[in-house]
């Protein structure tokens, strides 16, 4: 009331008065009620004393009632004890405090009952007095909450039917919407008969949602994933399911799955009606170690789609989720270079260009074609060869492809006008040979790498 007073006085000095004088707030108030002066300190009231100037910009009697108001409820105290279902979950302390904080102003917003005791007004100013009796507020709260609980409680009845048919992502649902339901009494000791017997109504939701959270657990097929990449278009998509706790299939969950080696990059699987989703396993370049696929409930996206309520949407996806982890093993491909021509052309410059890149992706280039995972093929011809005074001039053209060990063209490109200029045949050719070569590395070779690795196949 004090920093009400203070602020009214200085917001006089500033308006200013039409007497050359200022008014002093003594003044103002002189002829003013004792609740003017000061707030009431009546243990049996809550109170709340507004006062707005008055001006010719908006309604002042309506800008004292929300100040009252706001004093009103800044007297009613919401505490969240030490044993609040918060302070027993793993919520963090940035959601923990934003969510008392909500609650705080949802009960200063939910205020009635209360009563106008009196106003008074001067020249410059309106004042307004509202009390609630304590007992009152109590009484309206208590019926509140019960009715709170009550809404919850059958919702929170239809998810453990859900759960017990094995219908987990519905059971899900209804426990986000029985939340919502006491959003405003989380804080607080509720108490509801549960089972034939008096339990923490709170404690006991936020367990079951918890514990039927935790029964699920994401599957793989195999304790471990080995790939050898390149090979990606004869991967079989991985089938990966969900399970409760009694090895029951679930369906309609939501499941985020990242690789290691694709940073920032998320998938987004929903279980089918056999409880299962199917990844394709991509993306793995040559040189990878010790990667993984990384999968987890998304919980968010069960919130999100069964509540629009900000608290309690952050409340319960602030809490700590398991992972489910698949190690790959990455297997160094093998690959074979060949080169050819109808010509008796030196491709060595070449040879050794292409087999530097593919070094330095991991890839494992032999000298024989057994035992290759890969063949990276290039055909080339030499289209013309013309001199001019005293030099030479070649145009080439190449075609490069790459086939597995099954015969499949994984990568097929034609590249032409490539020229090579020399003082002899052999130095246009050698010149011809290093800007395929440069053609290569700048643009054939990151296409062969994104096709085998990163298109959808």
């Amino acid at each position: 009331m004090k920093k009400l007073l203070l602020l009214s006085f200085w917001t006089l000095l500033l308006l200013g008065c039409s007497s050359s004088r200022q008014i002093s707030h003594a003044e103002l108030v002189e002829n003013a009620p004792d609740w003017v002066k000061q707030t009431p300190n009546h243990t049996g009231y809550y109170h709340g004393v507004g006062m707005a100037v008055k001006t010719n910009q908006g309604d002042f009697r309506e800008r004292a009632r929300q100040n009252a108001l706001s004093e009103l409820a800044a007297g009613i105290s919401v505490q969240i004890s030490s044993t609040s279902v918060l302070n027993q979950f793993d919520i963090d302390n940035i959601s923990t405090e934003y969510f008392r904080d909500n609650i705080r102003m949802s009960a200063q917003q939910d205020l009635e009952g209360y009563e106008l005791v009196e106003n008074w007004e001067n020249d410059h100013q309106y004042w307004v007095y509202y009390r609630l009796s304590r007992s009152r507020f109590e009484q309206i709260r208590q019926e509140r909450q019960q009715s709170a609980v009550n809404q919850s409680m059958s919702k929170y009845e239809q998810a453990r039917q859900f759960a017990s048919q094995g219908q987990l992502a519905q059971a899900l649902g209804f426990y986000v919407q029985a939340f919502e339901d006491v959003r405003d009494f989380l804080g607080e000791d509720l108490n509801a008969n549960m089972d034939g017997e008096k339990k923490n109504y709170t404690t006991s939701l936020m367990t079951d949602y918890i514990q039927l959270l935790q029964s699920l657990e994401v599957v793989y097929p195999h304790n471990k994933l080995a790939i050898k990449p390149g090979a990606r278009p004869g991967l079989a998509p991985v089938e990966v399911r969900v399970l409760d706790s009694d090895n029951r299939a679930v369906s309609g969950i939501p499941v985020d799955t990242r690789f290691s080696w694709r940073t920032g990059h998320r998938i987004e699987n929903t279980t089918s009606a056999n409880g299962s989703f199917y990844l394709n396993i991509y993306g793995l370049r040559p040189g990878s170690r010790n990667e993984e696929v990384v999968s987890q409930i998304r919980v968010q996206r069960i919130v999100e789609e069964n509540t629009n309520d900000i608290v309690i949407r952050r409340m319960l996806t602030s809490m700590a989720q398991d992972l489910f982890v698949l190690p790959v093993e990455v297997i160094t491909p093998a690959i074979y270079l060949s080169i050819e021509s109808e010509e008796d052309l030196d491709f060595s410059g070449l040879k050794q260009d292409v087999t530097s890149l593919l070094r330095q992706d991991g890839f494992n280039v032999i000298r024989q074609q057994d035992y290759a995972d890969l063949l990276m093929q290039f055909q080339v011809e030499v289209l013309n060869k013309r001199q001019h005074s005293n030099r030479f001039l070649v145009n080439l053209l190449a075609d490069i492809s790459v086939v597995d060990t099954n015969g499949k063209t994984l990568y097929s490109r034609t590249a032409d006008n490539i020229s090579g200029l020399g003082q002899t045949y052999e130095a246009s050719l050698i010149n011809a040979y290093q800007s395929l070569a440069g053609k290569m590395t700048i643009s054939i070779y990151p296409q062969i790498i994104n096709t085998l690795f990163f298109s959808d196949l």
